[in-house]
This record gives structure tokens, sequence and C-alpha cells, in this order.
């Protein structure tokens, strides 16, 4: 018989993890997308970044995910220590929220209901969205049901003579439960995965409250584990962050430790103070497990939260150094851990387009210098083709990393916006390519016939130049932003540039027929350089219209 019972347990586990997997999955497809523009504008209030975090991951139902991000971001100078930490302890009571899902008595009753559902909705939903609800209502379906599955198991495992010799063991040295759940913790990486086993073995009747506080002490010390692992070889604020979140949690712990039996005390009165509280759950047991774990991260969040700066200064000294600078031609903000999480590999790389499109910025800024300072040309040359090169690596990174990205699953919004951030990408890079393989050819031709531009030839180069540089400046922006009034400002400019182009050409041609020898001389450079510049602000008025297209 118990043969069959720990046949049932591990259907069961199979079933909750997979249910748990599911969930995410769904709930990122259903909302994850309306929170990009949140990520692309995380604030230096330490509440609302608080407040952001728990939101962030009551969504992703993962806080691994949102600290891999977190560390990321705080390594590529995206974010302050204490910003990304304040982010982190939130994220932290965020993903609190599945703890009480899973300890929902109703839920588990009609687990298979929302298996039936969600499979007919996932199968035959009319539109895209109710086949990602569908996704989310089977994942809750699996996610109950495993939980009932598990507990049905260990009702007979109650008689097993090493079951109660391991428990009872446990149970007089706590050390040990925080140890093992940990270690569960770490492994799965997922402390709500960690306490829904415990809920299984409390509502089995295998642990009571002072055997379970424990194991959520062990479940929140493991689930750093995704930090330490995101800092990896990475830079020292990255390091830093996930520091930070060790210490929290592990002196959290520590504190907490020896008030074990005070807590359980405190939590047992509640539930008996307010009777009313047990009605949805699984009894007081569930509900004091889904408490506990609740106020440990919130009494982590009011405790540090105040302190943010006094507690980063401790980190800071336990982990000296100035961080090295980021070399240009590296990808400062992808990430392949967030591969898992499209909603915010997509806002990974959206910051390095924009990145891109900086770069970018700045060699075409510099570009005319190549045709006004002949003296110092080669190195000039030798610093445009460093910069493209930088531009290539760069684009190069995000095509594959987008390339990585579609072989995850990704819904027909995030697929199109795959499409659109790859040819944003692609427009800068042959940007890039217009001044270092054609620019710099006009510049090496003029040094080689030694001319010189005419004065008011020269004046209208400048003056095209300004304009397009201009329309680089807003779209950028307007790429940051997503700004439609910006991009249809953009679009305006860029026709009136072409009006500008034709007047140039006029001039230039009336010069020629006045017979003015710079004029002549510079004849095919100076069309030929208007002709690239109309090219570069063509493509920054697709830019505009990509970066204001629907995902």
């Amino acid at each position: 018989m118990q043969i069959i019972s720990w046949a049932i347990l591990w259907g069961g586990m199979a079933f909750f993890f997979y249910g748990l997997f599911l969930l995410r999955e769904g709930l990122q497809h259903v909302a994850g997308d309306r929170l990009r523009g949140l990520l692309l504008r995380l604030t230096n209030n330490r509440l609302k970044g608080f407040g952001f975090g728990a939101l962030v991951t009551m969504i992703f139902q993962s806080s691994s995910a949102t600290t891999a991000m977190l560390v990321s971001f705080a390594g590529a100078g995206l974010l302050s220590l204490p910003q990304a930490f304040a982010v982190i302890l939130g994220s932290d009571v965020g993903t609190t929220a599945v703890v009480f899902v899973i300890a929902e008595r109703q839920l588990t009753h009609y687990a298979l209901f929302g298996v039936a559902v969600g499979v007919g909705l996932r199968l035959w939903g009319p539109r895209s969205w109710w086949r990602y609800l569908g996704e989310v209502l089977f994942g809750f379906g699996l996610v109950c049901y495993g939980i009932s599955l598990m507990v049905e198991a260990m009702q007979p495992l109650r008689e097993s003579e090493l079951v109660s010799i391991v428990f009872a063991h446990l149970a007089t040295h706590p050390l040990l439960s925080i140890v093992g759940a940990a270690l569960f913790a770490a492994a799965v990486h997922s402390s709500a995965a960690t306490l829904g086993v415990a809920l299984s073995l409390a509502m089995a009747g295998i642990v009571d409250l002072a055997g379970a506080l424990p194991i959520v002490l062990g479940a929140n010390i493991g689930t750093t584990i995704t930090a330490v692992m995101a800092a990896v070889g990475r830079d020292l604020n990255s390091q830093r962050v996930a520091a930070a979140h060790v210490i929290t949690k592990l002196g959290g712990a520590i504190a907490v430790f020896p008030l074990l039996p005070l807590a359980a005390a405190s939590l047992q009165h509640v539930t008996n103070t307010l009777p009313w509280l047990q009605g949805p759950f699984h009894g007081a047991l569930s509900l004091q497990i889904a408490l506990a774990h609740l106020s440990f991260n919130l009494a982590i969040a009011l405790l540090f939260l105040p302190f943010l700066p006094l507690g980063l200064r401790l980190v800071i000294r336990l982990l000296p150094g100035e961080p090295q600078p980021i070399a240009a031609f590296t990808p400062r903000y992808l990430d392949a851990r967030t591969l898992e999480t499209p909603s915010l590999a997509f806002t990974q790389v959206h910051r390095e387009v924009v990145r891109l499109g900086n770069i970018a910025h700045e060699l075409f800024l510099n570009s005319l210098d190549l045709f006004e300072k002949k003296e110092k040309v080669e190195q000039l040359i030798a610093d445009v083709d460093q910069q493209d090169d930088y531009i290539d690596r760069l684009e190069k990174a995000i095509r594959f990393f987008l390339a990585r990205l579609s072989q995850e699953s990704l819904t027909p919004q995030q697929s199109r916006t795959q499409i659109r951030l790859l040819r944003i990408a692609g427009n800068f890079e042959e940007i890039g390519d217009a001044i270092s393989k054609e620019m710099k050819v006009l510049a090496r031709k003029q040094c080689d016939k030694q001319c010189t531009f005419s004065g008011e030839g020269w004046r209208e180069l400048r003056n095209f130049h300004s304009h397009v540089d201009e329309i680089f400046t807003m779209t950028i922006a307007c790429l940051t932003t997503r700004d439609a009034v910006l991009a249809g400002k953009i679009e305006v400019k860029t026709e009136a540039l072409t009006e500008l182009e034709t007047y140039s050409r006029a001039t230039h041609l009336q010069r020629l027929n006045e017979k003015l020898r710079e004029s002549i001389e510079t004849s095919s450079i100076h069309l030929d350089l208007l002709r690239i510049l109309a090219r570069v602000a063509a493509k920054l008025q697709q830019i505009a219209k990509l970066a204001i297209s629907g995902d």
C-alpha cells in the first residue's frame, strides 16, 4: 500500500510543479506584456519600487525571474542598488500570493473543473487572450489537483515507521528542517513550490505548525540562490544586489529562529481569535503557514526599507571596490537567464536597442569631421571603423538573443515585437554602414583630390546634417517613450527634409552653372553626401514608425 502512496505522491508533485509552470506561463501571456512599460520606468522612489516588485511577481509568479532581471540591470548601471533592492523586497512579498492560493480549500475541490475549462479555452478559445486564460485555469487546476493528490498520498504515509522517525527527528532539530528546505528551494528555484510541499505535509497531519515554520524559513533562504546564480561571473554591482538579498533573508531567518515558539503561539492566537479567517482554507494550519510566509517577508521589508542606504553601505563594505566600466561593444542588458520570461527579455532587448541607437547617433554626430579635419582623416576613419564595429557587434548580439528567444513559447504579439526589434536594430546597423562604408570613402576621395567644398556648399551640408541630427535625437526619444505625437513630428520633419534636399541640389547646380571651381571639384562628393544623409533620415523615420507600431 505504501508503494502506491509513494507513486501517488510523486505523481501529485509532478502535477503540482507542471501546474506552477503553466500558471506562470499563462499569466505572463495574459498580463506580462502590459508590464513592459512599467519595467521601462523603474522609479527612484523606494516605496513605489517595492510595490512594483510585488505586482510584477504576482503576475509572473516567480521572484526568480524578477531577481535575475534586477541583478542584470544593476550590473548594467541602469538601476542604483537601493532601487534594485527595493524591488527585490517587493518581489519577495509578491511571491507569497501563490501560497495563499495553494492553501485555499475551495480551489482544490474544483481543481478538475478548472482543468476541464482551461483545456476547453486553450483548444477552442475564440481569441488568443482566451486561450492564454485557459492556460492559467489549466495551471491552477493542476496545482490544486496535485496538492490534493499529495495530501491523499501522505495520509497512509503517516503510518510509515520511517516517515515517523524522520519527522520526529526533524521536529527536535529545526536547523535540519531549515537546511533541507533551503536546499530543496534552491534546487527547484521556488519558495512557493517548497511551501506547497509543506502545506501538503500539514494537511496530511504529518507536520504541525512548529515543524512547518522552519520549512518556511528554509524556503526563503533557498530562494536567494537565484540572485546568487544570476550574479556569478557578473560585475560588482550585480554581486552587491545578490549579496544584499542573501544578507536580508539569512539575517531575517537568524533573527526569527530563536523566536519560532513565540511566532507559532502568535499565529495560533490570531487564527483562534479570528476563526472566520480559516473559512476559505484547509483548516487553521494551512492559514498559519501562509501567514507565516507573508509575515516573514513583510517584516523584512518593513525593517530594511527605511534603512536601505545603511544596509547597502554594509554590503559595499563587504564587497569593496569600484565597478569596472563596461566595454562599448559588450551587451549590457542581454541576460540569457531571462529568456524563459519573454516580457522581461523584450525589455532588456529594448534597452540594448536604445543603447545601439545612441552609439549610432554619436557616430553620425561626428561624421562631418571626416570632411572638415582633413589633416586627421586617417585617425578619424579608424575611429569610425571602431564605432561601426561596436554597432555591428551589438546588432549581432541582439539578433542572436532574439533568435534564441524564438525557440521559447511566444504569443503572436510577442512574435511581432521580436520582428519589430530586429528591424529597428537592423536599421541602426545600416546607418552605421552608410557612414563607415560610404562616407569614409567620400572623405578619402576628397583627401586624395585635395579639394575643398565651397563656403556656401559646406554651409548647406552642415545645415542638412543638423536637420538630420535633430531627427536622430527625436527618434531616440520616440524609441524610448513610444510617443505617437513625436513620431508624427518626425514624419513632418522628414518630409520637409526632402524639400530641403531638392533645394540643396538646385543651388549646387546653380554654382556649377556659375563655374565655381570648388563646386566643380567636389560635385560628386557633395551630391553623394546629400544622398547618404537623406537615406539616414529615411531610416530614422522607419525606426520611429516601428517604435510606435503595436506589439
